[in-house]
């Protein structure tokens, strides 16, 4: 019979030879745009992707990139980080790093008081006819599929991040949920964004990621190709757009 000690202790010894080894090197990749992909690429330590995306994920979701519940239940706390410093007789310590330093602090929580606003994205009409600067596509010399549906929401977005305290915003996503209309729109991407989408173990529930740059582009995509349906959040603004 196994011994429930032992075991727990080998268990917190893996752990920690893990955190040791790579644990900040993934945050630090990852924090950088790094896939899991490249993440495994980079490390020097002998590990699992397995391991590697649990690692991925998991900081994601203690950072507020990923939330594991929806945004109208509020945002959590950003966790405080330490950096460690020498002074000038080369003693170290640790300072907490200040919001310039970590990105900026996530909203407070406790939203679910406020009222949030619910809007449907609506495409203007004919404006996929149109290229940059109201030229026609024929003479703008760009494809279809770079002025269309996908497009059109990405100015949308772009509009509604600029407003002010509206820069944090947050997407449904579906990918876990099989025979989902996002989980089956991936194999539609480009392979630097099924590349992302695939380092990631997500649940077989939805969950909602940061709307920044890369999954914005992701939803533009699947959006254009018919393959998305979800939700977008605006925390600050309260406002729960529905994309259908």
């Amino acid at each position: 019979m196994a011994d429930p000690d032992r075991n727990a202790f080998q268990s917190a010894l893996s752990d920690f030879v893990f955190e040791a080894a790579c644990g900040g090197a993934i945050r630090h990749l990852a924090d950088n745009g790094c896939t899991v992909k490249q993440i495994m690429e980079r490390l020097d330590y002998p590990i699992s992707g397995e391991r590697v995306r649990s690692a991925y994920y998991k900081y994601f979701c203690d950072s507020g990139v990923i939330l594991e519940t929806s945004p109208e239940e509020g945002l959590p706390q950003a966790k405080p980080e330490y950096v460690l410093e020498y002074d000038s007789y080369g003693k170290p310590s640790y300072r907490r790093k200040n919001p310039a330093e970590t990105g900026g602090n996530m909203p407070d929580s406790g939203m679910t008081e406020a009222v949030w606003r619910e809007e449907i994205y609506r495409p203007e009409e004919g404006s996929r006819l149109q290229g940059p600067k109201g030229m026609p596509k024929e003479k703008s010399g760009q494809a279809h599929c770079s002025w269309g549906r996908g497009a059109e929401l990405s100015v949308f977005l772009a509009k509604m991040c600029s407003r002010k305290g509206n820069g944090q915003a947050y997407l449904s996503c579906d990918f876990g949920i099989p025979d989902s209309r996002a989980a089956k729109g991936v194999s539609l991407l480009n392979g630097r964004q099924q590349e992302y989408l695939e380092g990631i173990p997500w649940p077989r529930r939805r969950v909602y990621h940061r709307l920044d740059q890369r999954m914005k582009e992701i939803l533009c995509s699947l959006y254009e190709q018919g393959a998305y349906e979800g939700i977008c959040y605006f925390p600050s603004s309260r406002v729960r757009l529905l994309v259908r």
